[in-house]
C-alpha cells in the first residue's frame, strides 16, 4: 500500500516537475509584484515603513531604506507561505478530485 500522495511512478500529488514550475511561478509573481508596488504605490511604501518600524526605531532618514526593506521581508514571507499553501492545497484537492 503506498502512502497517500505518493506513486511508485513519481507521478504522486507532490512530485514531478509540473509542481515545481507552479511554486516558481507563484514565487516569482509574488516576488515581482511586490516589487513593482514598492516603487509605484506611495500608500504601500508608507504601509511597509509603518510596519518595519516595529522591528526598529526610526531616528533619522537614513533609516528609512531599512525600515521599508524590513516591512517588505515581513509582508514578502508572507505572501509566499500564502501562495505556496494555495498551490500545494489546489493539487492536493485537484488529486483527490481526479482519483489519480
Amino acid at each position: 500500500m503506498e502512502p497517500a500522495g505518493y506513486r511508485l511512478d513519481g507521478s504522486g500529488a507532490l512530485d514531478g516537475a509540473n509542481a515545481m514550475r507552479q511554486y516558481l511561478l507563484v514565487g516569482l509573481l509574488v516576488l515581482v509584484l511586490q516589487a513593482a508596488a514598492i516603487f509605484l504605490v506611495g500608500p504601500y511604501r508608507q504601509l511597509l515603513m509603518s510596519i518595519g518600524g516595529l522591528f526598529g526605531p526610526a531616528i533619522d532618514i537614513a533609516d528609512i531604506p531599512d525600515l521599508v526593506l524590513g516591512g517588505a521581508a515581513l509582508v514578502t514571507g508572507v505572501l509566499l507561505v500564502l501562495g505556496f499553501a494555495t498551490v500545494y492545497l489546489v493539487r492536493r484537492a485537484s488529486r483527490r478530485l481526479t482519483g489519480a
